[in-house]
């Protein structure tokens, strides 16, 4: 049983939905919708189901013709959505599962939580620290400031938060300052920065202490502030994890597809807590110019379950949020990062929405699935009418869904502890190349029963997504 931590993203949500209804179980679905003349769009909908069966195949069978359909798909011809270049991947797993997460309480003492810390911190901040530094700067957040000095230097260190009796059974260890930081919950890393390209410099300072730009994120010196993406321009991002498109590294030349391996061979290794959790891989990928003719690779990284990733949007002008303006599936979970600016080094992480405090429980399982191609027509069925638009990528993931919206439940205790069910699902990134076409929309058609869920992004940044 994998133990799994939640973290809520905070951001606004405008409630304008521009897509409605949903197949019922065993039926294709659709729905015709027209955009009004506002900036954002609404739907004026009508939904109407088909009467025609989904038939399932075999995994395996999907996995061994998943190169044909893709052709097949690509040159297809849909109505509302063209596949020319659309990136397309598959699981090498044998099963999908349904999915729930069940609340559970880690439990772990402060001695414990803290030498845990401080192995990582020999290990991802080499060099760093001493014992006697790190007795000093590392510092606990999981209860009360004993002083008013600036943070986090008003939480206590190791020994004080014993001597004070302020020991909590869920210890967060933190070194947050100028020059890096890491930090750890429930004996889980939640990132790491070496500081390295704040160091660099040649960044945008502006962008970074701006509201506007920043999302309210002030740069006051602290390496845990700093945001690659706010303070360094996106030059390009892909879902192709097997481009061969090439960037000029501090260290050298790679491909897109040599780094996303290298990135993913440095999760696999990496221990990201004493206990067994969901392992972490690359999503997509955004390159950033860095000054000097020299690019990196920011990672979109996901958490993976049994050859499965699980979704997530894609990050635009910052790393810590997205502008969502509509979400039929009530759980928009925020995507971790990992940078890479010279090659097979990864000298900043942070995990985004984890699920480390849920136990993951599988209620079922399946070995057929709704086929490839059978989801694409259900989406072109399903997408508002008047709108076209350029499928960017379809992978098979796993979907958290919640019944209701975070605004429905009455109070914190009610959210917290609200029914989570994670669903096996094509998912489908499309973008509008009429109307708004700032916008992205995310399509996930649930693998067993057909119904669509859906996800619209407002994309800030003015680099095309490929």
């Amino acid at each position: 049983m994998i133990k799994l931590k939640k973290i809520l993203g905070a951001f606004g949500l405008s409630v304008l939905f521009f897509l409605t209804g949903c197949a019922d179980k065993g039926t294709l679905g659709q729905s015709t919708a027209e955009e009004n003349n506002s900036d954002i769009g609404t739907l004026a909908s009508a939904v109407s189901e088909a009467d025609t069966e989904i038939e399932l195949l075999p995994i395996t069978e999907v996995m061994e013709t998943f190169d044909v359909e893709t052709e097949k798909i690509k040159s297809g011809i849909f109505d509302n959505i063209n596949f020319e270049g659309t990136y397309f991947s598959f699981t090498e797993a044998n099963e999908v599962y349904t999915l729930e997460y069940e609340k559970t309480k880690f439990k772990c003492s402060p001695d414990e939580a803290y030498d845990y810390f401080c192995k990582m911190t020999d290990q991802l901040l080499p060099g760093m620290y001493s014992d006697e530094e790190k007795a000093q700067e590392i510092r606990f957040v999981d209860c009360d400031p004993i002083n008013d000095e600036k943070f986090p230097y008003g939480y206590p260190t190791f020994e004080q938060y014993k001597q004070m009796g302020l020991a909590t059974d869920q210890p967060y260890p933190i070194i947050v300052n100028q020059n890096c930081f890491i930090e750890m919950s429930n004996e889980i890393l939640r990132g790491y920065d070496r500081g390295d390209l704040k160091r660099r410099g040649g960044y945008n300072l502006d962008a970074l202490t701006d509201p506007a730009t920043s999302y309210g994120y002030k740069d006051d010196g602290r390496i845990d502030m700093f945001d690659v993406l706010i303070a360094y321009p996106i030059v390009y991002r892909t879902a192709n994890l097997e481009s061969e498109k090439t960037f000029h590294l501090v260290t050298g030349d790679i491909s897109i597809a040599e780094a996303v391996k290298s990135a993913n061979k440095y999760f696999s290794e990496l221990e990201l807590s004493p206990r067994e959790v969901c392992k972490t891989v690359v999503q997509s990928v955004n390159v950033i110019d860095i000054g000097n003719g020299c690019y990196a690779f920011c990672f979109a990284v996901v958490p993976e379950y049994k050859q499965v990733k699980f979704a997530r949007p894609e990050m635009d002008k910052n790393t810590n949020g997205i502008t969502s303006i509509s979400d039929t599936t009530n759980e928009t979970q925020l995507v971790g990062s990992a940078v890479m600016y010279k090659k097979d080094d990864i000298c900043r992480c942070r995990l985004g929405n984890l699920l480390f405090y849920y136990d993951i429980m599988e209620t079922d399982s399946q070995s057929s699935v709704i086929p490839l191609g059978k989801a694409a027509e259900c989406v072109s069925n399903y997408m508002t009418a008047g709108i076209k638009f350029n499928v960017k990528s379809v992978t098979a993931t796993y979907k958290e869904i919640s019944a209701k919206d975070h605004s429905q439940y009455p109070d914190y205790e009610s959210f917290d502890n609200r029914k989570i069910t994670i669903k096996p699902c094509w998912r489908f990134v499309l973008k509008p190349t009429t109307g708004d076409t700032s916008k992205l929309y995310y399509a996930y058609v649930d693998m067993i029963s057909g119904k669509i869920y859906t996800l619209v992004q407002l994309m800030e940044s003015e680099v095309e997504y490929d």
